[in-house]
């Protein structure tokens, strides 16, 4: 009989932006980013699967002839000994990749159960087992709910048992009867092989009710002691709980004490959970934490984070300075969009209050010179470079000066670089008006206009 080892830990994890989706573990489910929507309720958050690892498949001509072997057993016995041919047989069958074999398989097993002489029988427990995964598959809850529930209490010492629990457990989370799951899932924790994930489980019904410090406690426990893939998914939800229970301050320390080797990824990722709900400050602090434990890429998100958070903070010189930062690193293209839009954003409100509220352009014109910096090459960098010479081009208009007037030229020369029609003839035009108000600029006009003329 398959064990389910491998199917429950296989759809236990999965990287998550937001509150995860349950997880069944008695089926392989798509991955889920956001909680369930159920008819009339939402689903209860929990942990998003990704099924991770591959069971073996024999060849087809070997499963055809094994098949053919076991039916032929069936076929030629009688009494127990055909009752364990029948189990066999909807093992292989069940385990085939053919749907209409494993539609046969939930046939076989339902006259299978049903038979006078089947509690007797050795393989009773993985049947139920197998027939409750099977029947779960289908989509038949209260089916597979009933298959558990006879495992578990007519065969209480099979090893199948705490599998079964945690998949009654799973249920009883998809159905939204936290109470009941949570009832269940400590059952199994003592189980070596689906204990972390029957506490990793109790940890998101701890969580969906409210209970932050057990669901961190669970989690923990599980990131202490559990192994992979299921450790890493523990510290990343420990990390959203965190977020919710914990003290900024004691962030760097509190993982630390746990993971040491990864601190800077986990103070990266309660960062940017401190931003997404709306814990501006804390981010901040956190993410300047993060900063200098991380990578190039991972360093250029936190600063990406820090500048979005204070701009939703309303630190314009802390969104500055940060945006500033990025455009003077080569940016990881893990935070470069990020970075290219918040800066496009500002620059635009920042433009804004200098046309309508009569605020100083300086500031305008910068942040439009640091969003061409780091927009991508192609439209976003046309457009923003066309923004900034259109600027520097009222701002001399207004200042009337020599050094506006080449400020403008050297602005509509980056446009013109970029693609903007008619930015060669206002570069041009800029050029002459800046040499005519101060001719000690002509080497540079001159510099300025090889430079038009050299442009494709």
């Amino acid at each position: 009989m398959r064990v389910v080892a491998i199917a429950l830990f296989a759809t236990a994890v999965g990287c998550a932006a937001g509150r995860p989706a349950p997880v069944d573990p008695a089926d392989d489910l798509p991955a889920a980013d956001a909680a369930m929507a159920r008819e009339g309720d939402p689903a209860p958050a929990g942990p998003a699967p990704d099924g991770v690892g591959e069971v073996w498949e024999a060849p087809p001509a070997v499963r055809a002839s094994r098949l053919a072997m076991v039916r032929q057993l069936v076929a030629a016995s009688r009494g127990t000994e055909q009752l364990e041919a029948r189990a066999r047989l909807f093992d292989e069958l069940d385990a085939s990749p053919d749907p209409d074999a494993r539609a046969e398989a939930l046939t076989v097993a339902a006259a299978l159960v049903a038979e006078p002489g089947f509690a007797a029988l050795a393989q009773a427990d993985a049947v139920l087992y197998g027939l409750g995964g099977a029947l779960r598959r289908t989509g038949d809850a209260a089916h597979a709910r009933a298959a558990w529930q006879r495992l578990v209490k007519e065969h209480p010492a099979s090893r199948y048992v705490p599998a079964a629990i945690v998949a009654l457990a799973d249920l009883a989370f998809d159905d939204g009867d936290l109470a009941a799951a949570t009832a269940l899932y400590p059952r199994a924790f003592a189980d070596p092989t689906v204990g972390a994930y029957a506490r990793y489980k109790r940890g998101w019904c701890a969580f969906n009710l409210g209970d932050g410090a057990q669901a961190l406690a669970d989690f923990l426990d599980v990131a202490r002691a559990g192994r992979d893939p299921l450790r890493t998914e523990a510290l990343k939800d420990a990390v959203r709980v965190y977020a919710q229970i914990g003290d900024a301050a004691k962030a760097a320390a509190f993982f630390r004490a746990i993971d040491r080797d990864r601190l800077g990824e986990h103070l990266l990722r309660l960062g940017t959970t401190y931003l997404d709900v709306g814990k501006l400050r804390d981010a901040r602090r956190v993410l300047a934490d993060a900063q200098p434990l991380l990578d190039a890429a991972g360093a250029c998100r936190a600063e990406a984070a820090i500048a979005r958070a204070a701009w939703i903070d309303a630190d314009r010189a802390a969104t500055a300075a940060a945006l500033a930062a990025l455009a003077g690193r080569t940016l990881d293209p893990a935070c470069a969009d990020e970075a290219a839009t918040l800066a496009v954003e500002v620059a635009g409100v920042v433009t804004l209050e200098a046309r309508r509220l009569g605020r100083d352009r300086a500031a305008a014109i910068a942040a439009w010179a640091t969003a061409r910096t780091l927009a991508p090459a192609g439209p976003p960098r046309r457009a923003a470079a066309q923004a900034l010479a259109e600027l520097t081009s009222e701002d001399a208009t207004a200042v009337g000066t020599a050094a506006a007037w080449a400020a403008a030229a050297e602005a509509a020369y980056e446009a013109a670089a970029a693609g903007v029609p008619g930015a060669v003839d206002a570069a041009l035009g800029a050029w002459g008006r800046a040499v005519a108000l101060d001719p000690g600029l002509a080497a540079r006009a001159a510099a300025g206009r090889a430079l038009l003329e050299r442009l494709p």
